[in-house]
């Protein structure tokens, strides 16, 4: 095999594949005169290799280049021997060696492979480590599997609770109420609710009632007949509860409907009836509804800004959803199943090290879920974390802001305003821990407001 090898390379390359491979690559004869030492094996022996092939190993530990020789063991047994021995500079070395015959049964030499402890060990620190992120996608991907190949994971003890009770709760036709922060994924359990109920063959609408003008929020909710205003198209339009008949539709931010859309609201959920804008015929819908805000709704009914019996209709059961800095377990497990589904989208191949992972666990993440999705996917594109969005929006020192630079001629203001509004939301949303309402009164703008401002920035609330 070795002169078949051979053939297909010169006396040069042969040379470079024995100074490249991965160990110190030691040779000696029958005798134990040193042949061959690869420049690894110099270095860790500590003796120039013109002195090493003057020597045999016997020289080489009355020298104190080795504390011991499992090549002289080969030559007294004729068997492998493996051990360690330590070096000239107190190194403590991991070796094999293993003896060659010839033809005729003659040991004629014996070759070791040899590497310092401490490489070996740091070498298995990474393998662990490895084994350790391994282990936790896995995790991950089995939550998949169990929840239907739906984007769960749920390696916390509160998370794997949360979903076990949203399993059981969706084979019963009842409203919902899912409490929890923005991005939290109130409508990723909504949707896990609507799939596992009876209802899951049936559409699922979703609605975020804080990206609609109080204006049109009973028009898109209910429906209107033609000429219900200006503007309405001619023909009529069905509403939300129209379009989700037999199925479910999830109310996201309910907590910002205004008082006349919660009235028409409680009537759907206590008898399954409504009218159009601009209409009187009674319509009959058979939806279920899951509800969920990030709002005390509690506190609203006391200040009265959100009906007690609404209030007391949609809590028939209520599940908090926990934040991610409250969710560690799940943390690496969700930032590894983003990972592979950017670097998927985006042909990469990044993995995160552990000196990421310990960076991850070390943030808040106000945003939550969403804020480490868009996280990771910007990591996958550009191979760092850049200080989170934090960096990216935070204002230069002296607390004025930097000149613009304007490539190409400049870009419409209108752009260059709107880059700036949405850096300026991002900080201040960051500075109030992600909560919606103290960042909307920092801004004096409306809750609804600054939803949509949100949305325009990424796609989503």
């Amino acid at each position: 095999m070795h002169e078949k090898i051979r053939a297909y390379l010169t006396p040069q390359e042969y040379n470079l594949i024995l100074e490249n491979s991965c160990a110190d690559l030691f040779a000696t004869d029958g005798r134990g005169r040193i042949i061959y030492a690869n420049d690894d094996s110099v270095r860790v022996l500590g003796c120039p290799l013109e002195k090493l092939l003057t020597m045999d190993i016997y020289q080489l530990r009355a020298e104190g280049y080795v504390s011991y020789s499992m090549t002289d063991e080969v030559l007294r047994t004729r068997k492998q021997a493996m051990g360690t021995y330590f070096n000239k500079a107190g190194q403590e070395v991991a070796c094999v060696s293993t003896p060659i015959f010839d033809e005729s049964d003659r040991l004629c030499m014996v070759v070791t492979y040899s590497r310092r402890l401490d490489i070996l060990e740091t070498f298995q620190k990474a393998l662990q480590q490895e084994k350790e992120k391994l282990k936790g996608y896995q995790a991950a991907m089995a939550m998949l599997d169990h929840y239907g190949g739906e984007q769960i994971v749920a390696n916390a003890p509160a998370t794997r609770r949360i979903f076990a009770m949203l399993e059981t709760l969706a084979r019963m036709d009842s409203t919902i109420m899912l409490y929890g922060e923005s991005g939290v994924g109130k409508e990723v359990a909504a949707n896990f609710v609507r799939r596992h109920s009876q209802r899951k063959d049936a559409v699922f609408v979703p609605v975020n009632c804080a990206t609609i003008p109080n204006e049109l929020i009973e028009a898109e909710l209910f429906g209107y007949e033609k000429g219900a205003f200006t503007g309405a198209l001619k023909e009529g339009k069905a509403g939300l509860f129209e379009v989700a008949n037999g199925g479910t539709i999830f109310m996201d931010e309910v907590g910002e409907l205004p008082l006349p859309a919660q009235a028409k609201l409680l009537r759907v959920l206590e008898n399954g009836e409504f009218r159009r804008v601009g209409g009187s015929q009674v319509q009959k819908t058979d939806v279920r509804i899951i509800a969920a805000t990030n709002r005390n709704l509690k506190k609203m009914v006391e200040e009265k800004t959100f009906r007690d019996d609404l209030y007391y209709r949609l809590n028939v059961v209520p599940v908090t959803i926990p934040p991610l800095r409250e969710r560690p377990e799940d943390l690496c497990a969700l930032a590894n199943l983003f990972l592979a589904q950017f670097n998927r989208k985006h042909g990469k191949a990044r993995v995160l090290s552990e000196r990421d992972l310990v960076e991850l666990q070390n943030y808040s993440w106000p945003g939550n879920i969403r804020e480490l999705r868009n996280t990771m996917e910007r990591f996958v594109m550009i191979g760092e974390f850049s200080a989170w969005e934090k960096e990216s929006v935070a204002e230069p020192a002296g607390g004025k802001p930097a000149p613009l630079a304007a490539p190409d001629g400049g870009r419409p203001l209108k752009q260059v305003m709107a880059e700036l509004e949405d850096a300026y939301i991002r900080q201040v949303l960051e500075q109030n821990g992600g909560e919606i309402e103290k960042t909307a009164a920092c801004l004096q703008v409306s809750r609804s407001g600054l939803y949509k401002k949100l949305k325009r920035t990424d796609g989503t609330v």
